[in-house]
């Protein structure tokens, strides 16, 4: 299974199969392409600083839209963008014509490794969650364009890069809470997460569950 990396550790080769297989789910007009990935968001996805299936709800969406990119090309991994130490996005997903995008900045204010700290020093997931709400909304803002809304916000690729970082620092809280990580308060982990046939917050409570490794 690819690896998740940061995606300032990409090569010029793996960018390129990235960006490949995102132009042929752009392009794909099905109900497997892109217009129904960010429909899908819109329709059944989890928001909110208390909200306590935010966090599962992405991840599991994430996990099944990287199916979809590895369908495209089994090589692909959807890289983070590590806006703890790097705030521009990634040159390779500047605005460009395959996007179909606005966007209001390329640059986030700052970097935000406080925010980051924060996140993984919580002694609780109803922090935790809250704190990875706070600062995953204010970065969707601060991009703007398709990203500002939930309603478009899939639209931009750089939103699967962001949510790859929530994620990744959602794994590292956990793998430093084994305790308390792998629960998440008045939720039944055997239902479907909303949207899904099959996919359960038990089934991606765990990074492994689903086969995602982060570099």
């Amino acid at each position: 299974m690819p690896i998740r990396k940061d995606s300032r550790d990409l090569t010029d080769r793996e960018w390129e199969r990235l960006i490949c297989a995102m132009k042929e789910v752009k392009e794909d007009t099905s109900e497997d392409g892109w217009d129904e990935w960010e429909n899908f968001h819109e329709t059944y996805g989890e928001h909110g600083a208390t909200n306590n299936l935010y966090l599962a709800w992405h991840r599991g969406y994430l996990h099944q839209f990287e199916i979809r990119l590895q369908e495209a090309d089994n090589r692909v991994a959807l890289p983070y963008w590590n806006w703890s130490e790097r705030g521009r996005i990634p040159k390779e997903l500047r605005r460009r014509s395959w996007m179909g995008i606005t966007r209001r900045i390329v640059k986030v204010a700052t970097r935000h490794k406080r925010a980051t700290n924060k996140i993984l020093e919580a002694t609780n997931f109803v922090d935790m969650n809250a704190l990875s709400w706070d600062i995953h909304a204010r970065i969707h803002g601060w991009v703007g364009g398709d990203m500002k809304s939930a309603s478009s916000s899939a639209n931009d690729p750089i939103f699967f890069l962001h949510h790859a970082q929530i994620d990744r620092l959602w794994m590292l809280w956990q793998e430093q809470n084994t305790n308390i990580g792998f629960e998440l308060p008045n939720v039944n982990m055997n239902n479907n997460l909303p949207g899904f046939i099959g996919l359960t917050a038990n089934d991606v409570i765990r990074s492994e569950n689903i086969d995602v490794t982060y570099e």
